[in-house]
């Protein structure tokens, strides 16, 4: 239950966040359910930041956390379409215990 509030307080702070910028509502919809829904496959998004300098957003870098027991989620979230980029870096020895996603979500229409 813990991860479904962080899930909304992450989605609702990426909207109020990025809704004043000349964004398309559908691509700025699209961004932030495909970044909660990550979260939803055990993502715990730990830090982001917008890319590029307002009203002109490039994209979202963030930086998580992944469960090795979730490691199953990192197939959805490598498949989604609006990565730019994406590191995924296992930590532990001799086996992972967490792996850390960072990546860049690109944002591609914008209203003029």
């Amino acid at each position: 239950m813990d991860n479904q509030k962080h899930e909304m307080e992450f989605e609702k702070a990426l909207i109020s966040h990025l809704r004043n910028n000349k964004i398309d509502k559908k691509e700025l919809t699209g961004l932030s359910k495909n970044l909660a829904g990550a979260a939803k496959n055990g993502l715990k998004i730990i830090d982001w930041h917008i890319v590029g300098q307002p009203p002109a957003i490039d994209g979202i870098h963030f930086t998580g956390h992944l469960d090795a027991s979730k490691v199953a989620g990192l197939n959805k979230i490598v498949a989604d379409e609006f990565w730019r980029e994406l590191k995924i870096f296992r930590k532990g020895i001799p086996f992972p215990d967490i792996f850390e996603v960072s990546g860049i979500a690109e944002i591609r229409n914008q209203v003029g």
